[in-house]
């Protein structure tokens, strides 16, 4: 490295302060290729590594830090969303079943994490107009519209709630609003929420929510494919 550089290399850190165009080698030397941390988590074990950390999260602390190193792979990576999308590794899937075990940690800070890995832009959300868009199915599929991880005793009222509202922004006052119910009607959203008042527990409180939401549908629902699904 010195020959090429044309830098001469001494082993003695007085000689070399003194100098001009000398270097100082102390210790060894070890060649390394330099890649993007993406690329290093890629040749370590990919988003595997990733999903193990957050598994192994012990207070919604350390969830909500793992969580956002996850959202940030997929948002910038292609490499991650092709992995998490991967129809025999099932990503979203996998991360939803860790997300159940872990549902006394969860809290706004990690649901919102979750709608930004959806689509929606939290910063934003006051914003008259927003463009709000489902950009990422898998992920709402699994994460969002799975009320089987959010609809649970552990779950608080508030955050049950704040899922809630966050849904009905997908469609009120956003201007992404058609393609948005588009996703809905692929994700069987109708079924979901019916089943849900049907069967499954929730807070009294929030039967409003979930009747609010399957109005709001049905009111948005112009060519009455909703009305078919009911």
């Amino acid at each position: 490295i010195g020959d090429t550089l044309e830098i001469k290399i001494s082993n003695n850190a007085s000689t070399g302060s003194k100098l001009n165009n000398h270097a100082v080698l102390l210790g060894g030397c070890l060649p390394v290729i330099p890649v993007t941390i993406h690329l290093g988590l890629h040749l370590v074990g990919g988003v595997n590594v990733i999903l193990s950390l957050i598994e192994s999260s012990d207070t919604s602390e350390i969830l909500f830090l793992n969580l956002c190193i996850l959202v940030s792979l997929i948002q910038h990576n292609p490499m991650t969303t092709i992995e998490m999308e991967d129809k025999e590794a099932l990503g979203y899937l996998f991360l939803a079943d860790i997300l159940k075990q872990k549902r006394e940690f969860l809290n706004s800070r990690i649901t919102n994490k979750l709608l930004e890995l959806v689509g929606m832009n939290i910063e934003s959300l006051e914003d008259i107009g927003s463009k709000f868009v489902i950009s990422n199915l898998s992920a709402m599929e699994h994460l969002i519209c799975d009320f089987t991880l959010w609809c649970d005793g552990k779950i608080e009222l508030e955050l049950q709630q704040l899922l809630f509202d966050r849904l009905l922004q997908f469609i009120v006052n956003n201007d992404m609003r058609e393609f948005n119910l588009i996703r809905f009607r692929q994700l069987s959203m109708m079924q979901k929420l019916l089943y849900l008042l049907q069967d499954h527990y929730i807070h009294d409180e929030l039967v409003p929510l979930v009747v609010k939401l399957i109005k709001t549908l049905l009111e948005f629902d112009k060519d009455g494919k909703y009305c078919l699904e009911v």
